[in-house]
């Protein structure tokens, strides 16, 4: 059995440009941050509103999307 330490809890996207945020929750917020990547380049987020955000900021900034993945605190 492995013992991984995986950072658990509160997670936000937020699109820089606009400051809208997608907040959700993960047990492995690392591994959910590589699945909402995925899911956005593939097309197949199943947020429409963060699927549209990044559809059309990648129209304009090409690879660069503007859009921030970060951990979330109680305290901030």
């Amino acid at each position: 059995m492995h013992n991984k330490n995986y950072i658990s809890g509160i997670y936000k996207i937020t699109c820089l440009s606009t400051g809208k945020v997608y907040i959700g929750s993960s047990v492995n917020i690392e591994r959910r941050f590589r699945e909402h990547k995925n899911q956005l380049r593939k097309d197949k987020h199943k947020n429409p509103y963060l699927q549209k955000a990044w559809n059309e900021y990648k129209k304009i900034m090409g690879k660069n999307i503007p859009m921030y993945f970060g951990y979330m605190s109680l305290w901030d």
